[in-house]
Parts: C-alpha cells; structure tokens; sequence
C-alpha cells in the first residue's frame, strides 16, 4: 500500500508507470505491505484460476521473496511500479523507501529483482547471455564442502525463502526394495543406501546409478532444518539462507528409516 500520494500516467520505461503526486524526501517511507489491502495468496490459488486471471496476475502480481514465495497483488497504483537498474526506492522486508529525493511528477521506480522470487531480465524482454547460452550455472545456489559431519551443501550466495533448491537436476531415480539392500553382502555398499536413501513403503529411493550422485543427495539432517521438501521430493528454502550458510532439512519428515538411524550417521 502506498504511504504517499500518487497518480498513473504513460510511462517512458514500459507501459503505464506510477507517478508522485507530492514531494518525496531521501529516506522516507513510500510504500508497506498491508494484508487487509494487499491480497496474498498461495501457489494452489493460482493454479486453480482460469487462464485470464493466471494471465492478469502474471503481469500485475509477483511471488514475494520476504513472505516464503506467496503471490502478492497490491490493492492500489503500486501494481503499475515498473522496473529500473538504478531505481529511487530501495527495498527492505514488507517496505520500501526513497533512495533520493522524488520531485512531484518524476516516475517511481524500483528493482524487482529486489522482492520478485524467481525474477530475471528475461521477464523484461531481454535475454541475458545466459538466457541464449543455457549456461550451466543457471539455476546454481550451491555446492559441496567440508561440513561439520563430513561434506554438506552450502549456500553460494544470499537466498530467499521458497526458492526451488536443484532446478535442472532431472536424474532418474529407482525403488530398491529394503529386502534387496539387506542381503547385500558387502557392509560399505549397504551404508550408501543408508547414508544417501530415503525410505519410502519399504523400499529405499536411490539414484539409477550411484555415481550420478549430485548436489541434493548431500544435504545433511537437521531438527532445526532451513530446507523443506515436499511430496514430489522437491527441495525449496524454507527461511531466508545466507551465503556461506550449510542448507539442512529433518530426514525424519520424508524418510521412514530416518529415526532409526540418525544415530548412527554421526559415528
């Protein structure tokens, strides 16, 4: 919601734009998250909507990297803010301010990179070298290191609640019966499928081939987890993770054997 006065006009950057209607001053508050006027509302919404509200929202609403990737829809002018590389508001969590003196009639503009999950300058109509080259760092978030307990996935840089954790990791997976993983004989073997395996109705979800090990199969347990993974065995943030920060989720929520075991990985 929108804390000074404003108007919407034809823009020079894109479309129509939102425009100041009084003086601003450099620090002073312009807009703040309101849930009585701002609707929010989550993924199922969305997709249950006919494809002309999908449409309408795709274009006036954004997926909120401080509120864990729920759609936002601003109640007023707001939802015409355009986009710019050097924008005269800044963005903190559930507000934004001016970053410098706005004269009555000069655009507001702001950086969508700052609070859009999953934004890129694609969305703007422009690609990027790495939109034309499918650069293999894409969708990178993270990498292996030396963890506490072995190795563990961390964090390359900050990343926002909600965001899908291993996109592009598309290796195939099999169901090996725990009957089958018993009998193997070799002791060291076995531990891998322990180690690396979700339990799931009795058998133990594995890669087709362990040498296709990648990122995910990495991340470490934790009861205080900043990752959570859902039914399709997709991992998302759970909170805000800095750079640096060891990604974790609770074993126990998506693999049978997991409290059974846990005891034993530390040793």
């Amino acid at each position: 919601m929108f804390l000074i006065r404003t108007r919407v006009g034809p823009s020079s950057i894109h479309g129509t734009g939102v425009f100041a209607d009084e003086a601003v001053a450099a620090g002073q508050p312009v807009w703040r998250f309101n849930p009585v006027f701002d609707r929010m509302f989550p993924d199922a919404d969305f997709d249950a909507a006919p494809p002309s509200v999908q449409a309408f929202l795709r274009e006036y609403a954004y997926r909120a990297t401080d509120l864990d990737g729920s759609w936002v829809l601003s109640g007023d002018h707001a939802r015409f803010l355009n986009h710019s590389d050097e924008p005269n508001t800044i963005e903190r969590p559930f507000e934004s301010y001016a970053a410098v003196d706005i004269a009555a009639g000069d655009e507001i503009t702001c950086d969508y990179g700052a609070f859009c999950l999953d934004w890129t300058r694609a969305d703007l109509g422009e690609e990027t070298a790495a939109d034309q080259l499918a650069l293999p760092h894409r969708h990178l978030h993270t990498r292996i290191k030396p963890a506490q307990h072995g190795v563990g996935v961390f964090a390359l840089h900050d990343i926002p609640a909600g965001v899908l954790l291993f996109e592009g990791d598309e290796g195939d997976t099999v169901r090996v019966p725990v009957s089958v993983v018993d009998a193997i004989p070799d002791e060291a073997v076995r531990r891998m499928y322990l180690d690396f395996c979700p339990e799931e109705d009795g058998a133990l979800i594995a890669p087709v081939d362990f040498n296709q090990l990648t990122i995910g199969w990495h991340v470490n347990h934790s009861e205080t987890p900043n990752v959570v993974v859902d039914a399709d065995m997709q991992f998302r943030s759970k909170a805000p993770i800095r750079a640096g920060e060891e990604l974790t989720t609770d074993y126990r929520t998506y693999s049978a054997s997991a409290q059974r075991l846990i005891g034993t990985w530390t040793k």
